[in-house]
Parts: C-alpha cells; structure tokens; sequence
C-alpha cells in the first residue's frame, strides 16, 4: 500500500512539474503591439463602415467612430483634435489603418486638425473638421415652471452662454 501511494506521489509530482514547465516556456508573443518609429502620415479618413468604406471624410461629428488610413500610423503615441485628445486603443492600431472615435468635448479653440504625435514628440497635422451634433436635452430642473422662473437644462452639445 505505501509503495502504491509513493508511485502515484511521484506520479502527481511529475505530472504537476510538466504542466508548470510547459506553460511557462511560452514566452513568444508574436502579436504584440510595438510602437513603430519614424512620421505618421494620412492619404484619407472615411467612416468605419465597410460597405460605406469609399466615401472620404473631411469632417466627423463629435463621437463618431472613424478610420484613419495611411502610413506608419503605429509611430502615434498621442492624438488630438483640435485640442481634445483621443483615445486610442492599440488593438485598433496597424501600420496603414487606425480607428478611433473623435472625441465628444466641445472646444473653446477650433481649429479643424488631427494633430498626431510620435515617440520622439514630433507633432504632424491633418485638415479635418471636427462638426458638433445638435443639442440634446436630457433632464430640465423644473417642467411646469412659471413666467420668471429660472430653469436648468442639462445634456449634450449645450452652450455655456454666461461664459460666451
């Protein structure tokens, strides 16, 4: 009896020693994101939509997902536009495309450009207007309020007029 228990120890061991060794010796990670060095450069932009992928775009609304195309796109370690920064998500990222959704804060400054930058904080421009969606109302602070009473509107896209 003890020399079956010590066999099926050995046994267990063993097994336990190869799994551990099998799962540690991958260390390859072929697809791992690296940013590329050198100059972005875009030839066109155009909705993420594949059956819509001909149409080119000067100009996106705030939240729209679109799909930059060109060269040494991975180089981009930062995005603007104007002077709101994007998100960018390297599982988007390739050499010649990169999605991203333009991003939803209204600027102060337009100034209708992608600016991109690379590793080395070299900065490239793109012309390309970033167009706000119509407001959206969302919640007002009172609904029956009477002649001189003042409301509070909140959503989307609304101007700050006091501070205009």
């Amino acid at each position: 009896m003890k020399l079956n228990n010590k066999i099926l120890s050995i046994m267990l061991l063993g097994a336990t020693a190869f799994t551990g060794l099998s799962i540690t010796s991958c260390v390859d990670e072929p697809d791992k994101y690296e940013i590329a060095g050198g100059t972005p450069s875009i030839d066109y932009v155009r909705l993420c939509d594949v059956t819509k992928k001909d149409s080119m775009l000067t100009g996106a609304y705030m939240g729209t997902s679109i799909c930059l195309v060109g060269n040494n796109l991975r180089s981009i370690t930062k995005m603007l536009f104007n002077d709101q920064q994007a998100i960018l998500n390297t599982s988007m990222i390739t050499d010649h495309t990169l999605i991203v959704d333009v991003p939803k804060t209204l600027t102060d400054n337009p100034t209708n450009k992608i600016y991109m930058y690379n590793k080395d904080g070299e900065c490239t421009e793109y012309d390309f207007k970033t167009l706000v969606p119509e407001p959206v109302v969302t919640s007002l602070s009172n609904e029956f309020a009477k002649d001189g009473e003042t409301v509070t509107l909140k959503g989307d896209y609304l101007l700050d007029y006091e501070n205009a």
